[in-house]
């Protein structure tokens, strides 16, 4: 018998399904997932095998996915780090398991070619995202997977300097993309999710999810603090005290900074529904053991 359960969080479809979720739900088969981890910057995770498909989220260099079906070029993938289902090109993958060192600790950093602000920029990595460190050669290190990086732009996989609402601060002026995790732009909740990772916290990836995986509630907004998190049915924003919120939105199309005075009833008036709930998120910085 199959339970309800949320498909955006469960590898299951009625001819295939995840081998731990035998005796939960009914599939054709069960299949025990390969290991993958993500080998571009950025890659696409969609609703469906195609690129006609909507993005749900983007999966960033170094994040580790559970493989469940390779067809046609296309992977039904489920990511290890907020457990987010869906499909990716395969070509965006690598079966060899990378020794992973560092993180990068700022919203962008090139990488060149060589260890040389002068020479050519061969890609761009985002915040949060994962690499193996294999030398240094003065101010740059280089990379496994090729080119160097500037050495300051990375941290050590077990340290957190970077706390939730500085992180958050980064993105302002970033562009709004449907579905964005990385330095191209983000949506609402792309936002939350990777200024919490930068603190060290792993939390869900969509807005409902978000919301209702912080269950410390604030009474109303006579109480509210910094950090703390708005919630409406599909947005959310962070406080930043003085009255201002800041939220990646598809009015201005990029993260910005707006007066509660003003964002409180213009999305009550665009979306139609008000504030539903406050919650207060605790996402005290992390250390490295």
């Amino acid at each position: 018998m199959t339970i309800q359960l949320d498909k955006r969080l469960n590898a299951w479809r009625p001819d295939l399904a995840d081998i731990t979720l035998k005796g939960k739900v009914d599939a054709s088969r069960f299949i025990q997932a390969e290991m993958a981890t993500t080998l571009v910057s950025i890659a696409s995770l969609r609703r469906g095998p195609g690129c006609e498909h909507p993005v749900d989220k983007e999966l960033l260099r170094g994040e580790e996915v559970h493989i469940f079906e390779e067809k046609n070029g296309w992977c039904w993938v489920q990511s290890l780090r907020d457990r987010y289902v869906g499909y990716c090109e395969a070509k965006c993958f690598t079966k060899e398991k990378p020794n992973l060192t560092h993180r990068v600790n700022v919203l962008r950093s090139s990488i060149f070619k060589e260890a040389s602000l002068k020479t050519l920029i061969i890609d761009q990595l985002s915040l949060n995202s994962e690499v193996e460190v294999i030398n240094t050669d003065g101010k740059f290190s280089q990379l496994s997977c090729g080119g160097w990086v500037y050495s300051k732009h990375l941290i050590s996989l077990n340290e957190y300097t970077l706390p939730f609402q500085a992180a958050a601060k980064l993105y302002l002026n970033s562009p709004y993309i449907w579905g964005g995790n990385g330095h191209l732009g983000v949506d609402c909740s792309g936002l939350i999710q990777m200024a919490a990772y930068a603190a060290g916290h792993i939390i869900p990836r969509d807005t409902d999810m978000q919301e209702a995986f912080f269950e410390e509630e604030v009474d109303g907004l006579d109480n509210i603090q910094i950090g703390d998190l708005l919630f409406w049915p599909g947005h959310v924003a962070i406080y930043d005290g003085n009255d201002i919120a800041l939220h990646a939105n598809a009015t201005e199309m990029m993260t910005c900074a707006h007066y509660l005075e003003f964002l409180l009833p213009h999305i009550e008036e665009q979306e139609g529904t008000p504030l539903r709930s406050i919650k207060r998120p605790n996402l005290n910085l992390k250390t490295g053991s």
